[in-house]
C-alpha cells in the first residue's frame, strides 16, 4: 500500500495539473490508474503490466488503454 502512495505522489500528483476539484481529480485519478495497470511496465513483474501479467485488475480493465 505504501509503494502506491508513492507511485500515486510521483506519477500524478506532482505532475497534474488538475484544479482538485473531487469530480475531476477522481475522473484524472482513475485514468492514470487505468494506465498504470494496463500501459506501464513493472520491474516486479518482469517489465509486463498487471494486465499483461493476468492479475486481479483484469477483470476490471477489458481493454488496453493504446494512447500512450
Amino acid at each position: 500500500m505504501e509503494r502506491a502512495h508513492r507511485t500515486h505522489t510521483e506519477e500524478f500528483y506532482e505532475v497534474t495539473d488538475s484544479s482538485f476539484e473531487l469530480s475531476e481529480l477522481r475522473e484524472e485519478l482513475l485514468e492514470s490508474e487505468a494506465v498504470y495497470n494496463t500501459v506501464r511496465p513493472h520491474q516486479a513483474l518482469g517489465y509486463l503490466t498487471p494486465l499483461d501479467r493476468g492479475g486481479k485488475g483484469k477483470q476490471y480493465y477489458t481493454r488496453k488503454i493504446t494512447n500512450f
